[in-house]
C-alpha cells in the first residue's frame, strides 16, 4: 500500500487495438508531508506461487491485479504457465520438463522483468532436476542485477505420482546439491535467488539434514525472508536471498484471499531490495 503522506502515480498505456489498459513502467511520487521518499536505488520486486492459475481465469487475473497493484521492476512466479504476463515486459522461462505431464504452456517457474534479459540460463547445472530454474541479468533502477528464479521440489517429487522413482526429499536434496554448484560459481553480482524453496526458516517440518542442506546451499548468499517478522505465525517457503551488498528495505505479505476460495496455496511475497548501506 502507498505510504502514508505520499501520492503514487502510475503510468497506465492502451493496448492497441482494445480499450484495456496494462501498467507500464513509471512511478512517480510527490511527497506531501514528513515521509521519506523511496530512492531510485530500491527495486520492487514480487514472488508468488500461483498454483497454476491461468491469464484467463478469474483467479488469474486477480492474481495479475494484486501483482501489477505493487508496481514492481521484477516478478518472479512459479507454479504458472508461459502467457501468464503475455504482452509486459520482459519474461524468461525454465524448460518444460520437470517431469510430470500436463499443459505445455505449464512452467514450474518464470522471471518477469521491465527491462530485457541477457545471459539467460535455463540449466544451472547438470546434476539439477530439470524444469525448475532459470536466471538472467536485467536493468533495474539501481543498475543491472542477476536474478535466479527456482522452484525446489517439494519433499514427495516424484514419490507418489509423477515418475515414482524417489523417495522422500530425494529429488530436493538433489537440487540443492546442483544449486550449491551455481551460486558458488557465479560471478555476476549483484545478484537475488528467489522462488519456491520448499522448506520454511527456521525449521518446521524438514528433516534436520535436509535443513542443513539448505542453509550450505545458500552458504555465498542470505537468505533475507529467512524468520521475516512480516510472515508472523506463518512463516513463508517463498524466499528471497541476496548477494552481499543487497538488502531488503520492506517485505510484506500479499494476501491469498479472496471473495469465497483462497487465490492460491501460497500467499505472495513482496519485497524491495537496495544496496546495502556501508557502515563506516
Amino acid at each position: 500500500m502507498p505510504q502514508e503522506g505520499c501520492i503514487y502515480e502510475s503510468l497506465r498505456v492502451r493496448r492497441r487495438g482494445t480499450g484495456e489498459s496494462r501498467f507500464q513502467s513509471e512511478l512517480s511520487i510527490r511527497d506531501i508531508g514528513e515521509t521519506v521518499i523511496k530512492t531510485p536505488a530500491s527495486v520492487r520486486v514480487v514472488n508468488w506461487n500461483l498454483e497454476w492459475a491461468t491469464p484467463t481465469s478469474a483467479r488469474g487475473k486477480e492474481l495479475l491485479r494484486r501483482t501489477r497493484a505493487e508496481i514492481p521492476e521484477v516478478v518472479c512466479f512459479t507454479e504458472t504457465t508461459t502467457d501468464i504476463l503475455a504482452g509486459d515486459g520482459h519474461t524468461i522461462i525454465a524448460g518444460p520438463d520437470y517431469g510430470y505431464p500436463g499443459s505445455s504452456r505449464r512452467r514450474k517457474v518464470l522471471l518477469w522483468s521491465r527491462s530485457p534479459w541477457t545471459d539467460v540460463d535455463e540449466l544451472g547445472a547438470e546434476d539439477l532436476p530439470g524444469g525448475r530454474f532459470v536466471a538472467g541479468t536485467t536493468q533495474t533502477s539501481m543498475g543491472e542485477v542477476r536474478a535466479i528464479g527456482i522452484c525446489i521440489p517439494w519433499r514427495d517429487a516424484h514419490v507418489r505420482n509423477g515418475r515414482r522413482d524417489r523417495k522422500p526429499w530425494e529429488d530436493h536434496e538433489r537440487f540443492l546439491v546442483g544449486l550449491k554448484s551455481v551460486l558458488e560459481t557465479n560471478t555476476t553480482w549483484p545478484l537475488v535467488v528467489l522462488g519456491d524453496f520448499n522448506q520454511r526458516i527456521p525449521r518446521r517440518r524438514a528433516p534436520e539434514p535436509v535443513y542443513e542442506r539448505l542453509m550450505d546451499s545458500f552458504s555465498t548468499v542470505a537468505i533475507a525472508t529467512a524468520g521475516h517478522p512480516a510472515f508472523g505465525d506463518t512463516p513463508t517457503i517463498d524466499h528471497v536471498a541476496t548477494s552481499p551488498g543487497l538488502s531488503l528495505d520492506e517485505v510484506r505479505v500479499l494476501s491469498r484471499e479472496h471473495e469465497s476460495r483462497p487465490l492460491s496455496d501460497h500467499f505472495g511475497v513482496f519485497v524491495t531490495l537496495q544496496r546495502a548501506k556501508r557502515e563506516d
